[in-house]
C-alpha cells in the first residue's frame, strides 16, 4: 500500500460483517440452485451482468419466502467470483446482529472492493485516515468516500471494464428497520446509479415488503432505473422442483439403510408429482420436505409416506404458503407430541420454550444457546432435547467469534418463514404462543436468577474490579439475566403493564435495585474519561427503567397500594441516582 500506514484499513475491518461474506464461515453450507435448476432466469442474470451497455444498472428480484432467492444469489457470487468479475456480496441475515443492519453495507462492500485493487485499497485506507470518525456518519457520506471517490480516481487511470463489477445484496427485507431498507436504497440510486462513470452493476434479491415496493412503484426513487425480476410470477419452478426432487431422493434412498429405500422402484413418479403439486412453486417447501425425509431417525420410505398423507388433500391452488404451513404445523406437533411424552418434560411448555429460544436468536443481546438455557433455569443442553425432532427446521450452529471473543453455539432456523409462521396466530393457530407468555417467562426466570444472587463486593479503594474473584462468574451470566429481563420487560409493558408492574415488584423484594446499583456504578465511573460512549453507551444500561418508570407514573396511582408505592420510589430513587451520575461524569 502507497498509505504510510495501515490504520484506516484497520478500523474498516472493525466494521464489517464477515458474516455476510458469500464465503464466510457462518454461512458454510448456503444454499444454491441445484444442479440444471433455475438455468433459464441465471442465464437471464448472468446476461445482465455481463452486458455493460445496458443503461440499467440495478437489477432487482423480489419473490416471497422461500421462491429460492438467496440460492440465486449464492449462484451467481460463485459464477461471478469464478470468472474474476465479482466485485462484493452481502448477504443481510435477520438473526444475525452483525448483519441485519445497512451500518456494516457499505464497509463490507469496500473492504471486498479493496482486496480486488490494492491502488483502491490505498485510497480507501487513506479516506479513512482523514476521517477516522467516518463509520458514525450517514450512510451516503460513507458510500462517496469509501466507494465513490475511490473508485472514480481508480476509473480515471485505467479502464474500468477491468474493474470486478458485480455487487450483489441478498435479502434486503431481513435488515430490521424499514426506514434503513429505504435509505440503503435510495443511496444506491444517488450515489451509484447517477454516477455513470462507475463500472458496477448491482443485483439486489428481497421480497416484495413495503419498503422495496415503494421505492420500485411509481414515485418512488428507483422507478423506471430498475431491471425487475418478479421471480414468482416470471418463472415457473415446477420442473426444477421435480428434478430437484428426484435427484435428492435417489441420493438419500442410496444411502438408507432400509432396502426399500434402496429399490429401483423408489420413489414412484405419482409420489414425486404429489410432492411437486404441494410445493406450488416454493423451493422452500421442497428443501424442507428433503431435511425431513433425511434425517437418521426412522425409515425416508415411511416419512415419505408421512409428507404425502399430509398433503394429499392440497392442490395447485392453493393459497400462498398455505401449503408450507401444512408441514410445519406437522412436524412441530409431532416434536411437540414426542417431547411431552417424556416423563420428565412435563413441567415444560415446549412451544413456550422454543419461542422463548427463537427471541433469543431474533431479538438484542443475543446469547449462546447454553446460556439461554441456563436463563430459562433448564438443564445443561436441554435446548438438544428440544430440537431433537426439529431437526428439518432447526438445528445449532457455532459462531465465528471477534476479536477478543469465544465461539457461540446458537440455535439456527434454517428457514425465516418458519420463525414467520410460528409468530403469526392465523397461521400457526393452536401452536401459536403469545409473545406475552414469552416475554413474561424470560422476565420471571431472570427475577429468580437475581434473587438467588449473593454478590460480594470488594472494597472500591482497591484496584481488583469491584467483585471478589470467586463471584465474578456468577455475576457475568446475572448481567445477561439483567439485560434479558430488560429487553422482556420492555416488550412486556406494550401488552400487559399489570404483570410487569408485579414483576418489578418482585424485583424490588429481592433487592435487584442494590445489585444493579454496584454494576451501573462501575460501569459509568470505568467509563468516565469517554464522554461519548459514557453517553450513547452505559446510558442504556438503565434507560428501559426509566422508560418503565414513566409508564407507571402514567398509569397507576400512587397512594393506592403500599406495596406499588414502595416499588414506585425505590426505581425512582435509584434510576435519579443514576442519571444524575451520569451527568455529573459527562459535565
Amino acid at each position: 500500500m502507497n498509505s504510510s500506514s495501515n490504520d484506516g484499513w484497520k478500523l474498516l475491518l472493525e466494521n464489517t460483517a464477515p458474516n455476510a461474506l458469500h464465503d464466510s464461515r457462518q454461512r458454510f453450507d448456503p444454499p444454491k440452485c441445484d444442479e440444471d435448476t433455475r438455468v433459464e432466469v441465471i442465464d437471464e442474470i448472468v446476461n445482465w451482468m455481463q452486458d455493460r451497455d445496458s443503461p440499467q444498472r440495478l437489477l432487482c428480484m423480489t419473490g416471497a419466502a422461500g421462491a429460492g432467492k438467496s440460492a440465486l444469489q449464492q449462484t451467481i457470487a460463485e459464477t461471478c467470483e469464478s470468472n474474476d468479475t465479482l466485485g462484493s456480496a452481502y448477504f443481510f441475515s435477520a438473526s444475525d446482529s452483525t448483519r441485519n443492519t445497512i451500518a456494516t453495507v457499505i464497509p463490507t462492500i469496500a473492504y471486498q472492493l479493496g482486496l480486488k485493487n490494492p491502488v483502491l485499497k490505498s485510497l480507501i485506507n487513506s479516506a479513512i485516515e482523514e476521517d477516522p470518525l467516518l463509520f458514525s456518519k450517514s450512510l451516503q457520506v460513507q458510500t462517496m468516500a469509501l466507494i465513490v471517490k475511490p473508485v472514480s480516481r481508480i476509473c480515471g487511470r485505467t479502464d474500468a471494464r477491468a474493474l470486478p463489477h458485480a455487487i450483489l445484496i441478498d435479502g434486503l427485507d431481513e435488515c430490521r428497520d424499514e426506514g434503513q431498507q429505504t435509505e440503503l436504497l435510495t443511496v444506491i440510486k444517488t450515489c451509484l446509479l447517477n454516477n455513470s462513470n462507475l463500472p458496477f452493476r448491482i443485483f439486489l434479491a428481497s421480497r416484495p415488503e413495503l419498503a422495496i415496493r415503494t421505492e420500485l412503484e411509481p414515485g418512488g426513487c428507483l422507478h423506471g432505473k430498475v431491471y425487475h425480476i418478479h421471480l414468482n410470477d416470471e418463472y415457473d419452478a415446477t420442473d426444477d422442483i421435480r428434478r430437484y426432487l428426484w435427484r435428492r431422493l435417489r441420493d438419500i434412498g442410496r444411502r438408507s439403510r432400509d432396502p426399500r429405500a434402496r429399490s429401483a422402484e423408489w420413489p414412484d413418479s405419482l409420489t414425486v408429482d404429489r410432492i411437486v403439486t404441494a410445493a406450488s412453486g416454493q423451493f422452500i417447501f421442497a428443501a424442507t420436505v428433503i431435511k425431513y425425509i433425511s434425517e437418521p431417525r426412522g425409515s425416508p420410505v415411511d416419512r415419505l409416506e408421512t409428507v404425502v398423507t399430509w398433503t394429499d388433500w392440497l392442490t395447485s391452488k392453493t393459497k400462498s404458503f398455505e401449503v408450507l404451513d401444512v408441514i410445519y404445523t406437522q412436524v412441530l406437533s409431532t416434536a411437540k407430541s414426542a417431547y411431552e411424552a417424556v416423563d420428565t418434560n412435563d413441567k415444560h411448555d415446549f412451544l413456550l420454550l422454543l419461542n422463548a429460544h427463537a427471541s433469543n436468536v431474533y431479538g438484542p443481546d443475543t446469547v449462546s444457546v447454553d446460556v439461554f438455557d441456563r436463563v430459562l433455569g433448564l438443564g445443561h443442553k436441554t435446548h438438544e432435547l428440544l430440537i431433537s425432532d426439529l431437526h428439518s427446521l432447526v438445528t445449532t450452529k457455532v459462531t465465528k467469534p471477534g476479536e477478543g471473543e469465544n465461539p457461540q453455539t446458537r440455535l439456527h432456523f434454517y428457514h425465516k418463514s418458519f420463525v414467520d409462521f410460528i409468530y403469526a396466530e392465523e397461521r400457526a393457530k393452536d401452536l401459536y404462543v403469545d409473545p406475552e407468555r414469552v416475554y413474561a417467562h424470560v422476565a420471571a426466570c431472570c427475577v429468580k436468577h437475581i434473587s438467588d444472587y449473593s454478590p460480594r463486593f470488594v472494597p472500591p479503594s482497591t484496584d481488583s474490579g469491584y467483585l471478589s474473584k470467586e463471584n465474578a462468574d456468577d455475576h457475568e451470566f446475572v448481567l445477561i439475566a439483567y439485560k434479558k429481563l430488560k429487553r422482556a420487560l420492555e416488550g412486556l409493558a406494550g401488552t400487559n403493564l399489570e404483570t410487569t408492574k408485579q414483576l418489578l415488584m418482585e424485583l424490588t423484594r429481592v433487592r435487584g435495585w442494590e445489585k444493579f446499583d454496584h454494576w451501573i456504578l462501575h460501569q459509568l465511573r470505568s467509563r468516565k474519561d469517554n464522554k461519548w460512549g459514557l453517553a450513547f453507551g452505559v446510558s442504556e444500561e438503565f434507560e428501559p427503567f426509566s422508560r418503565l418508570l414513566d409508564l407507571l407514573e402514567d398509569n397507576f396511582e400512587t397512594g393506592q397500594d403500599p406495596e406499588f408505592d414502595s416499588l414506585f420510589l425505590t426505581m425512582k430513587t435509584y434510576v435519579d441516582k443514576w442519571v444524575n451520575e451520569m451527568r455529573n461524569l459527562v459535565v
